[in-house]
């Protein structure tokens, strides 16, 4: 893609508008993720280089989780944090722990977005061999298999219930948070 400068006459609006003409890429998403893995690795490890000042002598985890920009219809943006408790498995979110005393990163599981993953579960037995990887991560998160996992990497017992946290807003801008 060439950079497009903004002027009085090419607004982010603009450049939005010529992004959403364009046909949608139908080459494998596979081969599309190949340029971004450089990228995607130099982030992890900027993110491990951080919390390992904050995190001192402790494991801890790496959650990549992916959002749309409202702004810019099929436009991503990745955030990395680094947590100490290893997250609920969620789509749009990848999950590495890192070992302080090894100092290796394993990855624990990365699942799509939520029409991705029913897409491979109704078609598991057509998934080609390099998405089996994928395909098993997200039967594990629908079988419940990345739930224990996190429950038993956070020490939890399997039996223990799942606290959600909600927090929403009222119409007088008060606060309310809700454990269910």
């Amino acid at each position: 893609m060439t950079k497009k400068i903004l002027n009085k006459k090419n607004t982010i609006g603009a450049l939005a508008a010529e992004i959403v003409a364009k046909p949608l890429d139908t080459r494998d998403p596979i081969e599309l993720a190949e340029p971004a893995k450089k990228t995607v690795w130099d982030e992890i490890q900027e993110c491990i280089d951080v919390h390992k000042r904050i995190f001192i002598q402790s494991d801890f985890y790496i959650v990549i989780i992916i959002q749309k920009v409202p702004a810019l219809p099929r436009t991503f943006r990745r955030y990395f944090a680094g947590v100490l408790a290893c997250p609920t498995p969620d789509f749009d979110q990848s999950v590495f722990k890192y070992h302080w005393r090894d100092e290796m990163i394993e990855f624990l599981w990365g699942l799509p977005n939520e029409q991705a993953c029913i897409q491979y579960k109704m078609n598991a037995l057509n998934v080609i061999a390099e998405e089996k990887a994928l395909l098993k991560d997200i039967l594990d998160f629908y079988d419940g298999t990345l739930l224990e996992l996190a429950k038993k990497l956070n020490g939890e017992l399997p039996d223990a219930p799942q606290i959600v946290l909600e927090i929403r807003e009222t119409p007088q801008n008060d606060i309310i948070t809700g454990v269910s």
